[in-house]
């Protein structure tokens, strides 16, 4: 019996602990961090939308097991950031965007009062006043969210804190090489504007000098004639690629491409293939301008 209880003290801390993300994103970025030295539960399973998602039970259970929680300001997690906290006590919850001013989510509907402004000098633009929580997709930010997690990280396990910088500067060196790699593909072209469904990539557009223009008004699928003004602006700015992300219906850009005699594509802003995906987005926002 004490034979098998010195075996279980040494093997215990060969099984990795667990810490928990809400999104795939932040696992790629956490696990550059800790490679192997923790397991990483994500929150929000690919195909699932974090403005619609609800834990599951075994996804809690998997919560109740982790030391950490990395959270990073997506929808969900305003109803369930308090109650997580109230019902697994000890879980450290850490907002892994903190220090990131937030911009305002973009709206169709901000779009309408540009080009109806003329008709009307005395109107003022109003805005939602919803933050947008895509940060991750500008890799500049990724950096803030990786030197983030690193901090506490090193808080928690003290003993590999060079191990963690060490793995959070290699990093800081790919989001600076997708940087330059991102900014090469998209200079010197004609056009800075690309439509979408839902308004993802406000960050990204940012960074790189790009503006989306979403198709959906405040969250929802836009009426008959906000459709025909969508299909207006396309027409007059040129674009024949409409962006679509895969959480969501493709009913409307698929009406829009059939009267602007233009194509629907796929780009996932929660993929778990951070680097590859950004890229693959950039050239494809690229060949659309």
């Amino acid at each position: 019996m004490f034979r098998v209880l010195f075996l279980l003290t040494i093997l215990i801390p060969l099984f990795p602990k667990e810490i928990s993300v809400s999104i795939l994103p932040q696992k790629f970025i956490l696990e550059q961090i800790v490679k192997d030295k923790f397991n990483i539960n994500v929150m929000v399973k690919p195909g699932f939308s974090p403005a619609t998602y609800e834990p599951t039970p075994s996804q809690m259970k998997h919560l109740s097991k982790s030391d950490i929680f990395f959270s990073i300001g997506v929808p969900f997690e305003k109803n369930w950031v308090p109650k997580i906290e109230k019902m697994i006590k000890g879980l450290k919850v850490v907002d892994s965007s903190k220090g990131i001013e937030r911009r305002e989510m973009d709206s169709f509907k901000h779009i309408e009062e540009k080009n109806n402004h003329h008709k009307d000098h005395g109107h003022k633009h109003s805005h939602n006043g919803k933050k947008d929580p895509h940060v991750w997709l500008d890799p500049m930010l990724v950096k803030v969210i990786a030197k983030n997690m690193t901090d506490e990280m090193v808080k928690a396990d003290k003993i590999n804190s060079k191990f963690y910088q060490k793995n959070l500067e290699e990093l800081n060196r790919k989001m600076d090489n997708i940087n330059i790699e991102i900014k090469d593909l998209l200079k010197g072209k004609k056009s800075n504007k690309f439509m979408v469904f839902h308004p993802s990539w406000g960050y990204f557009g940012d960074r790189y000098g790009l503006k989306q223009i979403p198709v959906e008004v405040e969250g929802k699928t836009p009426s008959a004639k906000q459709l025909k003004e969508i299909v207006k602006i396309a027409k007059e700015k040129k674009i024949k690629i409409l962006f679509v992300q895969p959480q969501f219906d493709k009913r409307a850009l698929k009406a829009i491409a059939k009267e602007i005699k233009g194509k629907v594509l796929p780009i996932d802003p929660l993929s778990y293939d951070y680097i590859n995906n950004l890229k693959d987005v950039a050239k494809k926002v690229s060949e659309s301008l």
